[in-house]
């Protein structure tokens, strides 16, 4: 009678994920539809253990009783079944085992338990002998592991035969070329024989002795490259491919493959198919085009460095232009005519006039230009949760910080438009304003939108501005912003409405037209109920808070005479 003790342990329904995953490989990678269900379990023989040890061992070490099922020596498994176990190879590490062996002398310091583990796949369903054989192919790898019988054995005791004494090469020193040839034959070696030959030089003339059948393979191992050899620079011989989703592209590369290495070696014999060589054919066959395009390459290169150099020289000589216009024109105005009531009426209006360089600049504009200004002058461009905007005309912006807007005006002078690499463009842009010539960047954002996971193409891109000179916040990417075209006004009464004479829309359309301005993700201003009267000279003073992050409060002031709306952030 056998002194093996079995027990399996499977996971329970909620937990057995790793049989989940293989009935999804089952049906998905080997195409097997008619799998209904699967089983994992680990097995256990154990032996030269006591009963006591091996009851406490089922509870503590073999299983964990809230998340396994633990069964003695058989389970029950439904009609029909297909069941096969899996073990590693006669010499390969067992760590579950072996951990089980370290966990069971903890529970008995003396014991000197034998265990061996195994893992059963129980497959459910009507399958062919083929499909269960591709099951099998697809659990076991041959490098470290076998089928194994479901029969228990009679012992885990192993025997092993003593060795024979290592075998020594008489006469490898001084053997001749063909000899060392045949034995280099015999031996499967994965190392070349040039190798071999330096080995037989070597101990001739430093060691004076012949070497050890050891000493030969752990060189051949460990000295010659041993993964190179026997594995990528492998000649293939006999390629083929399962079946499965991607086995479509995967024959289509490789075929690349061989058309591109009919090319690259033709009237070559030394080269054959290997993995090294599927590796780099890529490379080779760049390497080959660079090569033969050199002097293309070169002259791309050099188109490539002179861009930047030729924007930066761009932006010099417009500048050093737009200085002299402007000295020309400061020549015979020594005096600045202009009132500080003009020009606060200039920043409310948003009316600026523009230098003659810069009205010669927009003649010249082509269509590409003036596009690109719509796009600019189409939405609403903030940073800084609103508190940063820009909002363009077609020949100045208002730049609002903090509630405080600045009108400039500007011309464009040059346009350069390249891809963003994402099916996107990016543009560099030489402004001419009042304050001097400035580079700008800009992306319209759908490149991102593609190689985004959040974002679909044309939906919700996010285009931007950014320059280090030109805004006030310097080398930040300002977003576009689609303005709010009617915002909420909540919590004002009929007496409020009255003072700002009776039409609660002009009110309403007043805050969104400078909101989509200043800040354009605002949808609701709320009456804050305070109200400055000034009879003298008929002005209502109130103030709105703002449904942005920030819970900004700005102030309206209302004047009676001309019914006109301002505000103050």
């Amino acid at each position: 009678m056998s002194n093996v003790r079995r027990v399996y342990v499977e996971k329970k329904p909620a937990f057995a994920v790793q049989a989940k995953e293989l009935k999804h490989e089952v049906s998905s990678y080997l195409g097997i539809k008619s799998v209904t269900a699967v089983r994992v379990l680990i097995r256990y023989d154990v032996e030269n253990i006591s009963d006591e040890v091996f009851d406490k061992a089922c509870k503590t070490v073999f299983a964990e009783p809230p998340v396994d099922d633990l069964y003695l020596e058989n389970f029950e498994a439904a009609e029909g079944s297909r069941i096969f176990s899996v073990e590693f190879l006669p010499g390969q590490f067992d760590q579950r085992a072996d951990s089980a062996v370290q966990c069971v002398q903890f529970l008995d310091e003396n014991a000197q338990p034998i265990i061996r583990s195994a893992t059963t796949y129980v497959i459910e369903g009507t399958i062919s002998d083929e499909e269960f054989d591709a099951i099998k192919h697809h659990c076991i790898n041959p490098v470290d592991s076998r089928e194994t019988g479901l029969q228990k054995p009679e012992t885990l005791v192993t025997v092993f035969p003593e060795p024979e004494d290592v075998k020594i090469f008489d006469g490898f020193k001084e053997m001749p070329e063909a000899e060392l040839k045949e034995l280099y034959d015999s031996l499967n070696l994965a190392m070349t024989f040039k190798d071999f030959q330096h080995i037989q030089h070597y101990f001739k003339e430093e060691e004076k002795r012949d070497p050890s059948m050891t000493e030969i393979r752990v060189l051949d191992t460990y000295w010659s490259d041993h993964c190179r050899h026997t594995t990528f620079s492998t000649e293939l011989t006999d390629v083929k491919f399962d079946e499965g989703d991607y086995k479509a592209p995967i024959v289509d590369t490789y075929k690349k493959y061989l058309a591109d290495r009919e090319e690259l070696y033709k009237g070559r014999k030394d080269k054959f198919v290997c993995l090294m060589d599927l590796a780099l054919m890529a490379m080779k066959k760049l390497k080959a085009w660079m090569a033969e395009h050199k002097k293309f390459s070169v002259i791309a290169l050099c188109l490539l460095l002179m861009f930047p150099c030729g924007s930066a020289m761009s932006a010099i000589n417009v500048s050093h232009h737009r200085a002299e216009t402007a000295k020309e024109q400061n020549a015979g105005n020594n005096t600045d005519t202009t009132t500080a009531a003009e020009k606060k009426t200039k920043e409310e209006t948003g009316k600026v006039e523009l230098t003659d360089a810069q009205k010669e600049i927009i003649k010249g504009y082509d269509t590409d230009t003036k596009e690109l200004i719509d796009t600019l002058s189409s939405s609403v461009w903030s940073v800084s949760e609103g508190r940063y905007t820009l909002k363009f005309a077609d020949d100045s912006y208002v730049e609002t910080v903090n509630g405080t807007p600045t009108v400039r005006s500007y011309a464009i002078s040059r346009v350069e438009k390249t891809s963003d690499g994402y099916g996107g463009y990016l543009y560099t842009i030489v402004f001419e304003t009042d304050t001097g010539t400035h580079i700008v960047t800009y992306t319209d954002g759908s490149g991102a939108a593609v190689n985004s996971d959040s974002k679909t193409p044309g939906e919700n891109t996010i285009s931007t501005l950014t320059s280090s000179t030109m805004f006030a916040q310097k080398n930040t990417a300002y977003e576009r912003a689609e303005a709010v075209t009617n915002i909420t006004v909540k919590g004002m009464n009929s007496e409020v409405t009255k003072l700002f004479g009776g039409d609660e829309k002009a009110v309403t359309t007043a805050l969104s037209k400078w909101c989509a301005v200043h800040y354009p993700s605002v949808t609701e201003a709320t009456w804050q109920k305070v109200v400055n009267l000034d009879y003298e000279n008929g002005v209502i003073t109130t103030d709105f808070k703002l449904n942005d992050t920030n819970s900004v409060s700005i102030t309206c002031v209302y004047e009676q005479s001309t019914g006109e709306f301002s505000f103050e952030g």
